[in-house]
């Protein structure tokens, strides 16, 4: 990039720093929302069809402008997002999802669900024995620090 500002992260920061986020607390008084980041503004909402068969509201037009949305749906942006620690980019996402169009947070949800783990595949007896004698002679072991996107080829980073 040519400089920060060009910088699909530093832009979304910048309009949620600015603008804030939108308010999503529905008719019942719930908001999705981690109920964190201030202020919550009235943004523009759409009504459109969830692939589960109901009709679902969602950002229209958000805090985000047109060239932080933009530079979000391009794939080196996400790249970035994606290798983030989880912390943080947990923290990126809900920050699009709260602030950006439906469509830019769809275009994240999407591709995760996409790389979610297909199941574990069937195995013969031997290995499933074979696996259960090293599960008891194995070392206790931490939870992974990184998560691995293998359809892009996408890690997280880490600095250690």
């Amino acid at each position: 990039y040519d400089s920060d500002k060009d910088h699909c992260i530093y832009l979304l920061l910048q309009d949620v720093i600015s603008k804030g986020v939108c308010n999503l607390t529905d008719e019942f008084g719930y908001n999705p929302g981690p109920g964190i980041y201030e202020p919550l503004v009235v943004c523009s909402m759409a009504i459109v069809a969830s692939p589960w068969g109901f009709n679902q509201t969602v950002v229209d037009q958000g805090t985000c402008s047109k060239k932080t949305e933009k530079l979000l749906l391009k794939k080196n942006c996400r790249k970035e997002i994606m290798e983030e620690q989880g912390f943080i980019q947990n923290t990126l996402l809900q920050l699009i999802q709260n602030s950006c169009n439906h469509n830019v947070s769809e275009y994240y949800v999407d591709f995760m669900q996409g790389n979610l783990p297909s199941g574990r595949k069937k195995r013969d007896a031997e290995s499933l024995n074979s696996e259960e004698a090293q599960l008891h002679s194995r070392v206790k072991r931490l939870a992974p620090a990184q998560v691995i996107y293998g359809s892009d080829g996408i890690r997280t980073k880490l600095e250690f």
